[in-house]
């Protein structure tokens, strides 16, 4: 039996419209400028990072930090300092949880398409 294909990053950035339509080439062509940016303006580690929550996992964005940090094989406190480089840069939002609820992480959509 066959694996399924995971879809590129160019593939995801398609299907992230806005409003249940596609994005237009404008809107396309300035996501792969953020992505050219983004491998110029980042570290490698955040950037990685950046480009494997489009590509892979946007469906860990919501288990939170702990199970993303779990996945990569990363220390809780790496992850966030990954995710603070993130942040700052304005790639995603860290919604922190209540006492025993994950800290969530959130793309900038914009970012994305």
């Amino acid at each position: 039996m066959r694996r399924k294909r995971k879809p590129t990053v160019h593939e995801r950035l398609r299907a992230a419209g806005v409003a249940g339509r596609p994005p237009t080439a404008r809107e396309l062509s300035a996501s792969l400028r953020t992505l050219e940016d983004a491998g110029r303006d980042l570290a490698s580690g955040p950037y990685r990072l950046w480009t494997y929550l489009i590509n892979v996992q946007p469906d860990l964005l919501d288990a939170g930090v702990t199970v993303l940090g779990q996945r990569f094989g990363l220390e809780e406190r790496t992850m966030f300092r990954l995710l603070r480089r993130l942040t700052d840069a304005g790639y995603v939002e860290l919604e922190p949880g209540g006492r025993f609820e994950p800290t969530a992480i959130r793309l900038k959509i914009g970012m994305i398409a």
